[in-house]
């Protein structure tokens, strides 16, 4: 095997009988197995001891140089493409993965605060109250709250919404790690009235009530009385003594039971005066004085005592209402449908004066008087 020679820059190599070729960088090929081996080679011609063989392989196709230019630069552009494309979804990807990490650690964290307050709501629970009307709530928190030992300065109390002089359901406030619990407080009424009776004298014929026997009655509500039994109305007829039993209700059906002494007499005197002033032009109205007091065997019994004023404008009434309706003048009522405002003045008894006395008294202020 000879020696083939091939050199760059279009160096052209004569061999015999063959043509002229082309290579870009030197080769040189000792053997026909290293021809075989070698990339890039085109074998055109094989030598022989006596003679040079051409070879049918074609001649390589001439390079484009500005085709081969393009071809890189559109590569690379497609590749720098990719690159970007890729970057953007792994962008994407990171934070749509950031998002979902955020919303796991939200609920998580919601999670953990839920399950703290639950555990903060479960630390104290409170108590429903039943309050009589009218009493004094504490504001000791131990009262509220269902623990035996608590701090009272970590717990704060509201008891501004409850009304104890009402009868009524109310919510209070608790507050403790910033947690705020609604109780209730039930205000109810269950005492009965407290009622002072007293004994009644009256004439044979005489009407009574039962409120004729009541001398005081307290309660927070309103007392109501009715007689126990309803046939001791009939015991005016006829001279005498008689027990009976008053039984007195407030407004939520707390009963008390009284009993007082009715005595029914045939000789009791009244003392009935009154007076009438003429209509005064300037104040609107004329007035009418009332005055009536009983005795039985010179012991005062019982009196009544008022003044009507009877408007005949109802404009100047409805003046006089306002002015003396402004919770400073005590005694009053008003009846605006018939114009007639009464006062009940304060009586006070005089010891030394007997019915006699009265009548005299009332006459010389002018009053009309009888006695029966």
């Amino acid at each position: 095997m000879g020696l083939f020679k091939k050199k760059k820059n279009n160096t052209e190599v004569e061999l015999q009988n063959a043509t002229t070729i082309e290579k870009s960088e030197e080769v040189f090929i000792k053997s026909t197995e290293e021809i075989n081996k070698t990339d890039g080679v085109v074998v055109i011609a094989t030598i022989g001891e006596n003679a040079i063989t051409p070879s049918n392989n074609p001649m390589p196709k001439q390079i484009d140089i500005d085709e081969r230019r393009q071809r890189i630069i559109a590569s690379k552009k497609e590749k720098q493409k990719k690159k970007i494309k890729n970057s953007v979804a792994n962008k994407k990807a990171s934070t749509v993965t950031s998002l979902i990490v955020l919303i796991v650690i939200g609920i998580l964290g919601g999670f953990y605060f839920y399950i703290k307050k639950q555990k903060n709501t479960e630390l104290f629970t409170l108590k429903t109250l039943n309050v009589e009307l009218g009493s004094k709530l504490s504001n000791s928190v131990s009262n509220y709250v269902n623990k035996d030992e608590i701090d009272e300065l970590a717990y704060t109390l509201d008891i501004s919404g409850v009304d104890t002089s009402k009868v009524g359901e109310y919510k209070y406030k608790v507050t403790y790690q910033n947690i705020t619990k609604e109780g209730t407080i039930i205000v109810k009424d269950s005492t009965s009235p407290s009622v002072e009776t007293k004994d009644l004298i009256i004439s044979v014929n005489e009407s009574f009530t039962p409120e004729d026997f009541i001398n005081k009655c307290s309660d927070l509500s309103n007392c109501h009385y009715i007689f126990e039994n309803e046939q001791v109305l009939n015991s005016n007829q006829q001279t005498g003594e008689y027990e009976i039993y008053i039984v007195v209700t407030d407004d939520y059906n707390n009963v008390t039971r009284k009993k007082a002494t009715l005595k029914v007499v045939d000789n009791i005197r009244t003392l009935t005066c009154t007076q009438e002033t003429p209509y005064d032009e300037s104040s609107g109205y004329y007035k009418i004085s009332y005055f009536e007091i009983s005795y039985y065997e010179n012991t005062y019994l019982r009196h009544n005592i008022y003044n009507e004023f009877h408007f005949n404008d109802q404009d100047k009434y409805n003046n006089y209402e306002q002015n003396l309706n402004d919770g400073k003048h005590t005694g009053y009522t008003f009846d605006s449908e018939k114009r007639v405002i009464t006062n009940t003045p304060v009586f006070n008894l005089n010891p030394d004066y007997n019915i006699n006395n009265y009548y005299e008294n009332y006459t010389n202020q002018g009053y009309t008087c009888r006695i029966k």
